[in-house]
C-alpha cells in the first residue's frame, strides 16, 4: 500500500487525490457482488457427479444385517438421489454384469 503525503499539495491536487482514492474504493467496492453473483451461479449445481454401481456376483452375497450387498447399495443410492434431488447434475452407471444392453436383459443385469 502506498502513502500520499499531502502537506505539500495545493487544496486542488488534494481533492483531485481524495477524489481518484475514493473512486477507487467505490469501483472495488461495487465489483465485489457481482463477482460473487456469477460465482455463485455457476456452482449452485455443484460438481458434476457420476455414480458406479457393481453389478457382478460378489453384490447378491450377504451382508450385516442379512441385506445383499446389491440391495444395500441400491439403497444407499436412492437415499442419496432423494436428499440432493435437482442440486447436482447425476449420471449412473454400472458394471461387472454378464447380461446385455436389451431392455430384455436389464431385470436379469438388476
Amino acid at each position: 500500500m502506498f502513502i500520499v503525503h499531502l502537506a505539500g499539495q495545493s487544496t486542488r491536487q488534494r481533492q483531485t487525490i481524495f477524489l481518484a482514492v475514493i473512486t477507487s474504493i467505490l469501483l472495488i467496492v461495487l465489483s465485489v457482488p457481482s463477482t460473487a453473483n456469477a460465482q455463485t451461479e455457476s456452482t449452485s449445481r455443484g460438481v458434476p457427479t457420476m455414480l458406479v454401481l457393481d453389478s457382478s456376483g460378489s453384490m447378491v452375497t450377504p451382508d450385516a444385517g442379512g441385506q445383499s450387498r446389491s440391495d444395500a447399495a441400491k439403497e444407499a443410492t436412492n437415499q442419496f438421489i432423494d436428499e440432493l434431488a435437482g442440486t447436482l447434475d447425476l449420471g449412473l452407471v454400472t458394471y461387472g454384469g454378464n447380461t446385455g444392453e436389451t431392455p430384455e436383459d436389464y431385470e436379469a443385469g438388476c
